[in-house]
């Protein structure tokens, strides 16, 4: 199941985790985290090059959401950093990702099968993460 497109299986189990505070939906959560991916993001190793963007935004969303509960720093680390690097793949209009996957960093290549419209609605939902 991790090999597609899961969506936002790990946010959604951190933010029911808030809720209920029931320890499953946690633990639950942590398996959607692809930890070594996470780990480069927050070492600031840009690895989204040929990613499938909207199968990784989430990745990030799961981060914040997890930051907000726990307060660890891992977890902020990763989406500050995943936001600059997504930002430099970004175009005029907000959206990210030629094909639905990213370009590399600085190279933005217009075409007729850019802005899928669910990164620029996962990347507001990322930008609100960090604003709040």
């Amino acid at each position: 199941m991790l090999t597609v497109e899961y969506g936002g299986m790990a946010e959604v189990l951190y933010q029911t985790y808030a809720i209920t505070r029931d320890v499953r939906h946690f633990k639950a959560a942590q398996y959607f985290e692809e930890k070594n991916f996470l780990d480069y993001i927050y070492q600031n190793v840009d690895l989204l090059t040929d990613k499938h963007a909207n199968t990784t935004i989430p990745k990030f969303l799961g981060c914040a959401a997890a930051y907000e509960i726990t307060g660890n720093e891992y977890y902020k680390t990763i989406v500050v950093n995943a936001f600059e690097m997504i930002m430099t793949r970004t175009y005029a209009n907000g959206s990210t990702s030629r094909a639905e996957l990213w370009q590399s960093a600085g190279e933005l290549e217009p075409a007729n099968d850019t802005s899928e419209t669910c990164c620029s609605y996962n990347m507001l939902k990322m930008a609100d993460y960090l604003y709040r």
